[in-house]
């Protein structure tokens, strides 16, 4: 492995241009791709997937990393083939694609924030890459699934990669394995209930988040199981039902909005820990609840809200709660955008993220929950 740290000099406010346009690029591919997922033969939605890419290069090159626009040169090759009709687009060419342009976005980051660069790792993918594009014909669901390998690797840690659905990228609904059965005191029946209750109105209000507290609460079980039981179950069970809860009470307009939140949108919507806190805390016998709730936005490097508290400030409950939530919005769609991330692709990302928006350790007890998850729905399909 090489590591290289790379030196750049660029003025903050294009660093800001960069990564704003990356997102609108970024967005304009992935849609891309989700119209080619029903269509394969969308050539307006080839040739939008070819002008992001094409864009993301120049880009890149204006602000003079070398390093991305090579790699983005290669990417866009790809594309390039697929518009000439010498190589036929297919789910698994998709993801290497996305998963490209997330490696892009990591490795942007590392630049600007002058980070050591894994530029090993980056010519292998970019030459095989090249070797998809010079020669379609060719082993090229086996180069695809090597580049799929190499990017995922390092964060899935050499696991199977047909168990998290390279073989069928299949990022639907799962069945989850952990025990969710919980017994609450009698006391507090009653109350989880009513949480439960007012978790779903909001779900049958909110068409993006239909099951979502299902999909959401074995995990969480899950991973407090496999933390040691850190977080007595029934409290968080009623932190995964009302961490959101006040999203019911704010503006439809705003967070069902499918255009980018301008800073006041930003600032409204960042309240709804502590709203849904205030409500929870109203209610005696649930102040650990009302804690998880509270900080599940808050951030391991301590950049994130309300209260930018960072690591073991961070209560297990919150750490746990952050990476389960932030794993259902990315692979499920959102009114801002309506694509979702695979669950590979969604992995890599929490994996990257790991030290600096998660716990590291939380985050690598995750990839197990998950793992088994996906091993069990294969065993059972």
């Amino acid at each position: 492995m090489s590591n290289l740290n790379i030196k750049i000099s660029i003025d903050d406010e294009i660093i800001t241009d960069y990564r704003e346009n990356f997102a609108d690029q970024y967005e304009v591919a992935a849609n891309s791709i989700l119209q080619l997922e029903n269509n394969p033969g969308n050539t307006d939605a080839i040739h939008a997937m070819f002008r992001a890419l094409h864009t993301i290069k120049g880009n890149s090159n204006l602000c003079r990393l070398d390093i991305l626009t090579k790699f983005s040169h290669a990417v866009e090759e790809i594309t390039v083939a697929i518009r000439q009709d010498e190589l036929k687009y297919s789910p698994l060419l998709g993801e290497v694609i996305l998963l490209c342009l997330d490696k892009i976005k990591e490795v942007s980051e590392d630049l600007f924030n002058n980070r050591d660069v894994d530029t090993e790792l980056l010519n292998e993918i970019e030459n095989t890459l090249i070797a998809i594009s010079k020669n379609p014909k060719q082993d090229c669901s086996k180069k695809a699934t090597r580049i799929i390998a190499l990017i995922a690797n390092r964060a899935i840690a050499g696991d199977n990669l047909a168990v998290y659905g390279v073989d069928q990228l299949d990022s639907g609904n799962h069945t989850q394995t952990a025990d969710t059965e919980i017994r609450a005191p009698q006391d507090k029946i009653k109350s989880l209930d009513y949480f439960q209750q007012l978790t779903l109105l909001i779900e049958a209000k909110f068409p993006y988040w239909k099951g979502r507290s299902r999909r959401t609460l074995p995990l969480a079980i899950g991973l407090n199981q496999m933390m040691g039981t850190v977080e007595d179950p029934v409290q968080l069970q009623a932190a995964v039902y009302m961490h959101d809860i006040a999203f019911a009470f704010m503006d439809e307009q705003i967070w069902q909005k499918q255009a980018k939140f301008d800073p006041n949108e930003i600032t409204s919507m960042q309240q709804h820990p502590e709203l849904s806190a205030k409500l929870l805390e109203l209610i005696p016998g649930w102040e650990d609840a009302t804690q998880i709730v509270l900080q599940h936005h808050e951030r391991w490097d301590g950049a994130g809200y309300p209260h930018g508290i960072k690591r073991d400030q961070m209560r297990a409950g919150a750490q746990l709660l952050a990476v389960v939530d932030a794993f259902e919005s990315m692979t499920h769609a959102r009114p801002d955008r309506h694509y979702r991330r695979s669950i590979l692709r969604a992995m890599t990302e929490i994996n990257n993220c790991s030290g600096t928006q998660f716990s590291p350790h939380v985050t690598s007890l995750f990839n197990s929950v998950v793992k088994d998850t996906l091993a069990q729905r294969k065993k059972s399909s």
